[in-house]
C-alpha cells in the first residue's frame, strides 16, 4: 500500500463576506513507485487538481470558513486505480498546515473480524428487547463500534416469527422458538443463536406449548419430539433446538436438506441450515458447492464461475457543484451481479474495481463505489468484476445560484431555518420573523414573535423552533401554525447564546473562550444545542 504525507503552505487574500480564499501548495514524498504527470489527482472540497511529476499541486480559491475538510487522492498505476482520503483537518490561513497522512489503496481499512455481543440471548416474554453490539477488529489491532446501519452493518433473523431485529440492532421477541440473528459488515458475517420462551411446556418434551400449537404438534404428547414431521433427517425436537422449520425440509431454501447441512454428508461440508449463504459472500451454498467453491469461506468464492451479468446503478448521473456552498459533491454507485441460479448479489465492495476515464472530473475515495465531482466535464466510470464489465456515465456541472427576490426583515437577519415553504429568521431585537416563501419571487412576512432577548440563531424540528436568544438563553417556540408562533418555554444559559442547532435526542453546549462544558437536559419536542460566549 502506498503512503502519501502532505504539508501545505497557505497564502490568503480578501474575499468579501465568504472569508479567505486559499492557495494550497502541497508536496508529496516519494511513493512506492513514481507516478507520471496526470496519473494522480488531489481534491479538497469540490476543487480538484492534478499532481505534478515533482509531487506538488496547486488548489486555488478554497474557502477558509468551511470547518473540517479532507484531502482525497486518486492515482492510476499500471491500470490499477488507488484511492485514499485523509482524516478531517482544519485549514488555518497565513501559516503552514499539516495535512494528515493519506493511505492509497482500494478503500478504507477492512476489518478482519467482527464480534456480535448480545446482553441476553434468552428472552422470556413477547415484546422483550435486547440491544446488539457489533465491534469490528482491524488488522492493526484497533477496534471500532459498527453497530448502527449508518456504519454499514445489516441485520438478519432466520425466523421473524420468533424474533425481529431493527436496522440498528434492537432485538424484539415475538413468540417461542430459536432463531439465528446475524450481522453482516464489510462482507463479514457474525451470528448469535437466541431462544425465546413465552409459554410453558405441558408435556415436558423440551418444546414450548405455543411452539407446538403453531407448528401442528401436540403440546400434550411428549413423543412428537422424536418424530420427523418434514422428513429431512432431523427429529422435531432437534429442529426446535437448531431453530430450523419442523414443517420444511429445507429451511433456508438453498436446495440442501436441513439434515444434510449439519453433517459433512455427500457434499463434504458443514453448512448453516438457517442461512442459504453460510459464509456471507453473496453466493448460495448449493451454487458454491456446484462450482467447486467452499461455502464456508468468503474468500474462496469463484465469481468468474457464477456470474452471468454485471449491472451498475445508476448507469448515468449528473453531479452539480454549488458555487455558494462549495461542499464535496458525490454519489454512490451500486454494483449488482446476476448469478447462474438467477439470484442477485451486491458486489459493490466485493472484488469490484472502479476506473475513471478522467480523474480530474470524477474520482474516488475510500468507500467503494462512491464517485466525487471534480472539474466540470464528462467521465466514464468502468466497473469490472469476474471478467464482466459495466459502465457509468458521469457529468459534472457547476450550479450558480441566482437571486430571485429580496425581502427586508425588521431587525437584523442573524440566522435562517427553512421548513417546507416557511422561512424562520432569527432577527435580533425583533425576535423570530416568519416568512412565507411559497412564491419565491414574492416572499412576505406572515408572523412574528418578539423574544425577550436578542435572537441570534434558530433551528427547527417537528413543529418547534429553538432560538438562541443572547443573554436570555434558549427560547422554545411552537411553529406548527407558522403564522401564529407561540412561546412555550425557555432555558436559562450561562453567557450569551449565539448559535442553535439540532443534535439527536439530547442538547449539547459548546463554550468559546474557555474550557468546553456539556450540559444535557430535556426540552419540548426535539432538542437544541447552543454555542455560547462565556462572559463570566
Amino acid at each position: 500500500m502506498s503512503r502519501v504525507h502532505a504539508m501545505s503552505a497557505i497564502s490568503c487574500s480578501a474575499a468579501g463576506f465568504v472569508g479567505c480564499l486559499l492557495c494550497l501548495l502541497t508536496s508529496l514524498p516519494a511513493l512506492a513507485q513514481p507516478f507520471a504527470a496526470g496519473q494522480c489527482t488531489v481534491s479538497v472540497l469540490n476543487q480538484t487538481a492534478n499532481v505534478r511529476t515533482d509531487g506538488t499541486w496547486n488548489l486555488p480559491n478554497i474557502p477558509a470558513n468551511m470547518g473540517s475538510v479532507r484531502a482525497r487522492i486518486t492515482c492510476v498505476d499500471d491500470g490499477q486505480t488507488l484511492s485514499g482520503a485523509s482524516d478531517f483537518f482544519t485549514i488555518t490561513p497565513s501559516r503552514m498546515n499539516a495535512i494528515p497522512r493519506v493511505e492509497l489503496g482500494h478503500g478504507a481499512a477492512t476489518p478482519e473480524a467482527i464480534a456480535f455481543d448480545l446482553p441476553d440471548a434468552t428472552l422470556t416474554s413477547a415484546g422483550q428487547t435486547t440491544q446488539a453490539t457489533i465491534t469490528a477488529r482491524y488488522p492493526d489491532g484497533s477496534l471500532r463500534d459498527v453497530t448502527t446501519a449508518a456504519e454499514g452493518t445489516t441485520y438478519f433473523t432466520s425466523n421473524p416469527g420468533v424474533a425481529t431485529i431493527s436496522p440498528d440492532g434492537l432485538l424484539t421477541a415475538v413468540a417461542s422458538g430459536r432463531a439465528l440473528v446475524s450481522a453482516l459488515h464489510e462482507t463479514i458475517l457474525g451470528s448469535v443463536s437466541i431462544l425465546v420462551l413465552t409459554s410453558g411446556d405441558t408435556d415436558g418434551d423440551g418444546m414450548p406449548d405455543d411452539f407446538e400449537l403453531a407448528n401442528g404438534l401436540d403440546p400434550n404428547d411428549p413423543v412428537d419430539r422424536f418424530e420427523d414431521l418434514d422428513r429431512d433427517g432431523l427429529l422435531n425436537g432437534r429442529e426446535f433446538d437448531l431453530g430450523t422449520d419442523v414443517g420444511s425440509a429445507d429451511t433456508d431454501g438453498d436446495g440442501i436438506a436441513d439434515g444434510e447441512e449439519i453433517i459433512p454428508g455427500s457434499d463434504g461440508f458443514l453448512t448453516n441450515p438457517l442461512w442459504a449463504d453460510t459464509d456471507g459472500d453473496g453466493v448460495r451454498d448449493r451454487l458454491e458447492i456446484r462450482v467447486g467453491s467452499d461455502p464456508t469461506d468468503p474468500d474462496n468464492v469463484d465469481y468468474v464461475a457464477v456470474l452471468v451479468e454485471l449491472v451498475a446503478e445508476p448507469d448515468s448521473f449528473t453531479l452539480f457543484k454549488n458555487t455558494t456552498l462549495p461542499d464535496e459533491v458525490s454519489r454512490q454507485v451500486r454494483v449488482w451481479g446476476t448469478l447462474v441460479d438467477g439470484s442477485t448479489v451486491d458486489l459493490t465492495a466485493r472484488r469490484t474495481t472502479f476506473d475513471s476515464s478522467d480523474l480530474g472530473v470524477a474520482s474516488f475515495a475510500e468507500e467503494p463505489g462512491r464517485v466525487f465531482a471534480g472539474a466540470d466535464g464528462t467521465a466514464m466510470i468502468t466497473v469490472t468484476n469476474g471478467g464482466f464489465e459495466a459502465s457509468v456515465l458521469v457529468n459534472v456541472a457547476t450550479f450558480r445560484p441566482q437571486a430571485l427576490s429580496f425581502l427586508r426583515i425588521p431587525g437584523f437577519a442573524n440566522g435562517v431555518a427553512v421548513e417546507g415553504s416557511s422561512v424562520f429568521v432569527a432577527a435580533g431585537i425583533t425576535g423570530l420573523q416568519v416568512v412565507d416563501a411559497s412564491n419565491p419571487r414574492a416572499p412576505w412576512i406572515v408572523g412574528a414573535l418578539d423574544t425577550p432577548g436578542n435572537a441570534n440563531d434558530v433551528a427547527i424540528a417537528e413543529g418547534y423552533a429553538y432560538v438562541a436568544d443572547g443573554e436570555r438563553g434558549l427560547q422554545v417556540i411552537d411553529i406548527r401554525v407558522p403564522s401564529q408562533p407561540v412561546l412555550l418555554g425557555s432555558a436559562d444559559t450561562p453567557g450569551i447564546a449565539t448559535t442553535s442547532w439540532l443534535q439527536g435526542p439530547r442538547s449539547c453546549r459548546r463554550w468559546s473562550g474557555g474550557a468546553r462544558r456539556d450540559r444535557r437536559h430535556r426540552t419540548h419536542g426535539a432538542q437544541a444545542a447552543r454555542q455560547h460566549r462565556d462572559t463570566r
